[in-house]
This record gives structure tokens, sequence and C-alpha cells, in this order.
């Protein structure tokens, strides 16, 4: 179950027990990459909502690369991420520091939400 929530999925081959013991279980998993992008997209916004200071470092290396023509940019799945992205770091300076508790989660909701183009 934890291997299928990590993007993982089962294969279907017949394999050699002796090969698994060599390589390991994941050596007969097939890797879902659209499970593991949206799991990596997952973690990446929980610690830009939950971290300031991870905000602040991503703004920093983010902005070191467009100085430096590195400017790639990330794809996220959808757009609501894009966005709800780029409010946690390009506007980090108005996140209080307080509205990352769990208990004013409302708080930076409320904030977001309160953007003229935020995603309804």
């Amino acid at each position: 179950e934890e291997g299928r929530k990590a993007g993982y999925k089962p294969q279907k081959v017949n394999f050699d027990k002796k090969l698994v013991l060599e390589r390991g279980f994941t050596s007969v998993l097939e890797i879902d990459p659209d499970r593991i992008s949206k799991a990596a997209e997952e973690s990446v916004l929980y610690t830009l909502v939950n971290f300031a200071k991870s905000r602040t470092a991503l703004k920093k290396t983010i902005d070191m690369n467009a100085a430096s023509a590195y400017d790639h940019g990330v794809v996220w799945s959808s757009q609501d991420r894009a966005w709800l992205f780029d409010r946690l770091v390009n506007y980090a300076d108005q996140i209080a520091s307080n509205m990352t508790n769990p208990d004013s989660r409302s708080e930076l909701h409320h904030l977001l939400a309160s953007h003229a183009d935020a995603p309804e």
C-alpha cells in the first residue's frame, strides 16, 4: 500500500526470486511518473505553506537562476498549483509568520483567497 501511495504500481512479470534478493523488491515495481510528480508537488507545497524559511530560500534560488539566464521555471500539474506556488514564493512577505501555524491556517487561506486572480 505504501508503495502505491508513493507512485509505484505493480508489474505483471515473472521474476526470479534470486534476482529480487540481489536487486531488491523495487526491481519488480513499475514507477507511475504522474503519481510521483504529484507527490513531489504536494511535498513542495506543504513545505512552502508550513515553513517561511523555505519560501525565502526558494525565492532567492529562483531569483539567482533568473539573473543567470537559467530561468527554466517549474512545470506544475495544474494551474491552481502553479498559482499557489507563485503566491507562496513571490508574495511570501505578505504572509505573517503566525499564519503558518495549524491553528491559523484559515487566516492564510483567507489571505490567498483575497487575491483577485485566486482560483475558485
